[in-house]
């Protein structure tokens, strides 16, 4: 059964100062309904230790989006004068959330902050709650068992749900995203890369 997402955020409006964008943003209402979940927290749940790398499991996990794809309708949408924001394309859905390819992510996290690498992309750190990074309006925090990483920018938002098995050795990555009236929705599944004990043998 799929669960349903609701997001309502305060865009800024024309030139507003940094200080009134973001008490806009704290005090806008960002709603989740996981499994009847609404409320977001900060404290990160007991055991749950995403720091390592984590490689791609191929088969179970969705292809990543097919960006010529996107392009030829978008294009096709313009030409049409159906697209009706045109700062909110979707072919930079690879850059704004890399972990749709990414085949790998490098995770380091602690009780104040979580930091990601994907393939191909610098590391960023995210703190526990809301914040602006790059234009981006983020909300970090947990819902259950699961991290959460909204994000918004311009009139492209997306939800990244990060949920690890019982095991602690598999995480599965929920991505859905709304951008230029498209849709897209996958998951991406990855496993816990196993620390040699080549090296504590031969001591």
């Amino acid at each position: 059964m799929q669960h349903a997402i609701t997001i309502r955020v305060v865009e800024p409006m024309g030139h507003m100062p940094m200080n009134t964008i973001l008490t806009l943003f704290s005090t806008t209402v960002i709603v989740f309904a996981f499994a009847g979940c609404a409320n977001m927290t900060y404290q990160v749940p007991n055991s749950f230790d995403l720091s390592g790398r984590w490689n791609l499991v191929v088969d179970a996990s969705d292809p990543a989006p097919d960006v010529d794809a996107i392009w030829d309708t978008e294009r096709q949408a313009s030409v049409e004068g159906q697209r009706s924001d045109p700062t909110a394309s979707a072919i930079f859905i690879e850059q704004d959330f890399p972990v749709v390819k990414s085949s790998f992510i490098e995770i380091a996290q602690d009780e104040k902050f979580i930091g990601l690498q994907y393939e191909d992309t610098p590391f960023i750190d995210l703190n526990w709650g809301r914040q602006v990074r790059d234009g981006w309006f983020l909300d970090v925090g947990w819902i259950g068992q699961s991290l959460i990483i909204a994000k918004k920018r311009e009139a492209i938002q997306g939800i990244e749900k990060l949920t690890l098995t019982e095991s602690g050795e598999r995480l599965e990555i929920t991505v859905k995203v709304i951008a230029n009236r498209e849709k897209f929705s996958l998951t991406r599944v990855y496993d816990k890369e196993q620390k040699s004990s080549e090296s504590s043998e031969s001591e």
